[in-house]
Parts: C-alpha cells; sequence; structure tokens
C-alpha cells in the first residue's frame, strides 16, 4: 500500500549518502527502454516521465537518529525515530510525485513543493522548515565555512525572504506560548491571514505599523483580528498582559525582539 503511494519501487535505507533522505532519479537502458515502448504502444499511449526513470529513494537513518539526539539532547524513543522518518519519507516521496514537473522549477520552487508535502497539515511548519533548507539562499561561499568564520558569505532571495518575515512574525507574537496544538492551529491562521493579505496588499508585515489595531482589522478583516488577539491576551498573565497593546503584541513582533511570556515552551517535536 506504501509503495503504491510514494509511487517508487526502490526505497531503502542507506548511512552512506550525505543527507536525511534523498530522492533521485536516471535515465533506464536501452534494453529497459524497449519493453516499456513496446507495452505503452500496445495501451495506445505516449511514454511518461516515470516509464523513462528509473527512481529510487534513500533514507539516512543514522543521520535521522543522530539529528533527534542532538535536538532532545537523549536518544530518541522508537516511536520518535520512526515518526521523523516517516516525515523524511514524505518529503522524498513527494519530490518523487512532482516528478517532470521539478524539471521546470528551481530548487528553491522544488523544495517548497516538497516541504508542503512533508507537513501537508500545517503550512506554518512547511515555510520554517522550508526557510532552513540551504536553497533558499545562495552561498558564494560554503555555509560550513561561513560557520566557522561567523560569517555571512550569501545573497538573499527577496521572495523568499517576504515569507521570512512572515514567519519572524508569527514567532515574535507566539513566543513563549505553550507548544501544543491550540498553539500549532493560531500559527497557522496567522500564516494563512497574511498569505491572503499580501494578494490584496503588497506591503509586507514589516513595512506596516502592526502595532495599529485599525490597520491590522482592514488587512485581517475584523473577526480574524479578534480572534487572534483573544488568543494572544489569553497567553499572558500578569503583568505580561499589561503590556498587550491593540494589535497582536507591543514588541517588533520577532523582527528586532522578542516578548516575555510567562509559559514555558515544552519539549515537543510534533510541533516545534
Amino acid at each position: 500500500m506504501w509503495f503504491n503511494i510514494i509511487k517508487v519501487d526502490d526505497i531503502d535505507f542507506d548511512n552512506a549518502i550525505q543527507a536525511f533522505g534523498q530522492y533521485s532519479a536516471e535515465s533506464r537502458s536501452p534494453e529497459e527502454m524497449f519493453f516499456t515502448v513496446m507495452e505503452a504502444a500496445r495501451e495506445g499511449r505516449n511514454i511518461t516521465y516515470k516509464d523513462a526513470m528509473k527512481e529510487k529513494i534513500r533514507i539516512n537513518p543514522k543521520m535521522c537518529y543522530d539529528f533527534l539526539v542532538n535536538k532532545l539532547n537523549i536518544p530518541p524513543s522508537d516511536k520518535q525515530l520512526i515518526s521523523y522518518i516517516i516525515r523524511v519519507i514524505m518529503h522524498e516521496a513527494t519530490h518523487a510525485g512532482m516528478a517532470e514537473e521539478q524539471m521546470h522549477m528551481t530548487d528553491v520552487q522544488a523544495e517548497f513543493g516538497a516541504y508542503t508535502g512533508q507537513f501537508p497539515e500545517s503550512r506554518y511548519l512547511a515555510l520554517k522548515q522550508w526557510l532552513l533548507h540551504p536553497t533558499t539562499r545562495t552561498n558564494f561561499m560554503p555555509p560550513m565555512l561561513q560557520e566557522m568564520l561567523d560569517i555571512k558569505a550569501n545573497l538573499d532571495n527577496p521572495p523568499v525572504e517576504k515569507i521570512r518575515n512572515i514567519i519572524t512574525f508569527v514567532d515574535g507574537v507566539t513566543h513563549g506560548m505553550p507548544n501544543n496544538k491550540t498553539t500549532s492551529d493560531l500559527k497557522d491562521k496567522i500564516v494563512d491571514l497574511e498569505v491572503k493579505a499580501r494578494k490584496k496588499n503588497k506591503k509586507t508585515i514589516d513595512e506596516i505599523d502592526f502595532q495599529d489595531p485599525l490597520i491590522m482589522m482592514g488587512r485581517w478583516g475584523v473577526d480574524a483580528f479578534d480572534e487572534v488577539r483573544q488568543a494572544l491576551e489569553e497567553s499572558y498573565i500578569g503583568e505580561d498582559k499589561e503590556k498587550m497593546v491593540g494589535a497582536v503584541t507591543s514588541t517588533t513582533a520577532g523582527m528586532e525582539s522578542k516578548p516575555r511570556y510567562s509559559h514555558k515552551k515544552k519539549e515537543d517535536d510534533e510541533y516545534a
């Protein structure tokens, strides 16, 4: 059943690959293509990308395990490891599902599609993880060397940076809230509101006065604005609540600094 969904026959584990997962496709040999062409002719159809290419997916379980150990500071449970590996498979399977469509995409577009398939239940998580992928920045020096020298040697992609501003805003206004489904749903809602707002208004969230409730009501709609504000107000207690202003937060929403809330973030990989 799983292989029918992925539509890739050759899927296996391989600790030698330099990635969590890897999708690849190479042309079939002339001998293999002969029988494929004959079969297609009998069926009266044209040759497809899937007919002509030999696809495979490889997953590096050791890299997945090591990543989780580093993230959690303890060895992951079997459930956590399996859950993470399934996410990686979903990512690579989406690459496989896009097939020849990727030939007309840039790398950053193809990865955007793959992360959407990896996190179909959350646009926030899909965008958040996509922004961590190297293709979202154009490096003119190896990333590892940049990290060693503590310097930035890459070019920003303007369309990508607009999305980064949305995620930064969402992270800022929800910083400190409990790491649970309620907060996850709120993040998705704010992302959706901003994506819709950007279709009507070319200004990004960092280009407007988001502390002005009238501006935000006009941007998101009165009902949506009130719903978000109520959810955020309920996350404040004590003196922190006094800092809650008309719009969504009294801080720069993570653009310059992060607000101080009363909740402690739980270590929960599902919503991180």
